[in-house]
């Protein structure tokens, strides 16, 4: 029998699997999804090893479709629930897709792409229909939505066991990564890697069907959807979700810990940084007996937010360090003393690490080189790229791109990246990929993307252009969100009158940083315009809209682009931009531009 319905029958009908808060999804509703999600798939027509999109914004349906399709040997390719169009032609034709199930909105827009595939199936809520007894009871029974669409079309099927256990070689998921040639890859993980790995984070987290692991990370990244649904389901345990992530919700995420009795809270280091800021009154959010430590995934864990988060809140944090290449992760930091140690991201468990020089050879202890891995959870290449995985592997080791060391104890720790990669808030941004559409647009004479550091967030995606005619940054910002996800459109801008360039012609990024912050400082030191005015032009930057757009009054409901992580951008440049501090009760109450302007005027004046 598949494993995701064979843990999942294993557990009590009545256990939660799913804790949401005002609704929870039980181990007996999994079974029942997936049992009648394998009659739908088997009389699909689609074959085992075909590839199928999903994109879907309840964290149910991500949990249910990811789970059955894998059983029933199909691939899900992972995408966003805000999939863009030309995202998922990209996704369609680098994976080769045969169907997608996706939220209905999105389905729509990327229906010209869509529509011949073998499978189309779009998400749609099933709206609750209230009867008497219902309405007194506060609760209400599900409308039929159209039979199809998912999940109403599972009303139509009879639950059916998978029967086969698919070979460690059978490939289990497809998840998009951009890559530094520019173009998006596809990372293919197949069912040994995914299995091995899930076996390790149990054991070296010691997960059992006790465990409650507080997950609110996206499910269109590994470390939401590997270390959260995954990871729970395998084990019995209990993944609780009771809401996604924003600024506004530090508070109610730290008491839930405690009213949920959370065993273990899997987070990124921006999280962290956000919590130890805007939560030091929670200090003893985690002081209960149930609780045991916190995971820090998808992104370098500074000492000093290590180390300040632990003090803060009495509580050790366990540094997981990987890759989407290997499933999530491959070195771990914690929670046991023996791999533990603040600014490393630990040991090897289940795989090998070595540092390697140019000429791929081992160097000695303590010099630094190239981090190699090689285990069972390591991914065999990128799908269609022969040439650039014969580049990626040394004999048989993935080459991560990144610089590091091993003391004499074991422990390896990070020192740089020979990659360009940027990571934002835990998200990779490759600047090739952004530079490449960038420079396809008409007011723009030559454009390059690069990195820089930035508070809170780790590194931001800066944009320097050579503009051309008719170059508005604001409408060039809305033309790249239309083609690129959210997270991936640059958050500041450096106009220059041409690019600095080597003899060979490539440009030299370190001038450009140079150029930026130097033009940074220079900005600074101007503070041109009054104070509306500069909080609009943050605003503007920060939701990716014109200034014309805005007033006083706009608030995140009328305001589009004002999301969580907007807004937690707009916070950060308003500091940067004015030089203030502001405190969690300033973030929690601005709420609008007005709200804004008020605030900053308080703090200037102090």
């Amino acid at each position: 029998m598949s494993r995701f319905y064979a843990a999942a029958q294993s557990q009590p009908r009545k256990k939660v699997f799913l804790e949401e808060g005002a609704q929870n999804f039980t181990y007996g509703e999994l079974v029942d999804q997936l049992g009648r999600l394998t009659a739908y798939l088997a009389a699909s027509g689609l074959k085992p090893g075909e590839r199928v999109v999903i994109s879907a914004a309840d964290p149910r349906h991500t949990a249910v479709l990811f789970f059955g399709l894998i059983d029933s040997g199909l691939v899900p390719v992972i995408a966003a629930p805000d999939l863009r169009p030309s995202e998922f032609r990209l996704v369609a034709t680098v994976a080769g897709v045969a169907g997608c199930i996706m939220d209905a909105a999105t389905l729509d827009n990327c229906l010209p792409q869509a529509h011949e595939l073998r499978l189309v199936l779009p998400i749609r809520a099933q709206k609750a229909k209230k009867n008497l007894v219902n309405k007194l009871l506060g609760g209400g029974s599900r409308a039929a939505a159209p039979a199809d669409s998912y999940p109403a079309v599972l009303d139509t099927c009879e639950p059916t066991a998978p029967g086969q256990l698919w070979h460690d070689d059978h490939e289990a998921y497809v998840i998009m990564t951009s890559g530094s040639t520019s173009a998006p890859k596809a990372v293919s993980i197949h069912h040994g890697a995914l299995f091995a790995h899930l076996a390790t984070l149990g054991r070296q987290f010691g997960y059992s069907a006790d465990s409650r692991l507080f997950n609110i990370l996206p499910l269109y990244h590994v470390d939401g959807l590997i270390q959260g649904p995954a990871v729970a389901s395998l084990h019995g345990a209990c993944w609780i979700r009771p809401f996604s992530f924003s600024i506004p919700n530090i508070e109610p995420l730290l008491l839930s810990l405690y009213r949920l009795r959370a065993s273990h809270l899997v987070a990124v280091p921006t999280i962290l940084s956000l919590i130890l800021r805007l939560g030091r009154e929670f200090a003893d959010s985690f002081d209960y007996e149930e609780f045991r430590f916190v995971v820090s995934a998808a992104g370098h864990l500074e000492a000093r937010l290590w180390e300040d988060f632990q003090s803060a809140f009495g509580v050790r944090v366990a540094n997981l360090y990987g890759l989407t290449e290997t499933v999530t992760g491959a070195l771990f930091s914690g929670p046991g003393n023996d791999c533990y140690r603040i600014g490393s991201i630990g040991k090897p468990v289940d795989c090998e690490a070595r540092i390697v020089g140019e000429d791929g050879a081992e160097v000695a202890q303590g010099e630094i080189g190239e981090l190699v891995l090689r285990g069972a959870n390591v991914f065999r290449g990128y799908l269609g790229l022969d040439a650039v995985n014969a580049e990626l592997f040394l004999d048989g080791w993935l080459r991560t791109g990144d610089l590091a060391h091993v003391d004499a104890n074991g422990l390896y720790y990070i020192d740089g990246r020979l990659k360009n990669v940027v990571i934002y808030g835990g998200e990779n941004i490759y600047p090739e990929e952004v530079t490449e559409v960038l420079n396809q647009h008409p007011a723009v004479i030559e454009a390059h993307c690069f990195g820089v550091d930035y508070p809170e967030w780790g590194e931001i995606l800066v944009a320097a252009v050579v503009p051309g005619e008719g170059f508005d940054e604001a409408a060039v910002t809305g033309w790249l969100e239309e083609r690129l996800t959210h997270f991936k459109v640059p958050r500041k801008w450096l106009q220059v009158d041409a690019l600095p360039k080597g003899p060979s012609g490539k440009v030299l990024v370190p001038e450009l940083r140079e150029l930026y912050q130097a033009g940074g400082a220079a900005q600074a030191a101007v503070a041109g315009g009054n104070v509306q005015e500069r909080i609009f032009a943050i605003a503007a930057r920060a939701f990716r809209v014109s200034t014309s757009e805005l007033s006083a009054s706009s608030s995140p409901e009328s305001t589009r682009g004002w999301d969580s992580l907007a807004h937690v951008e707009f916070m950060l440049q308003l500091e940067g931009e004015f030089e203030i501090r502001l405190s969690a009760t300033d973030i929690a109450v601005i709420t609008s531009l007005g709200a804004a302007e008020s605030r900053v005027s308080a703090r200037l004046q102090h």
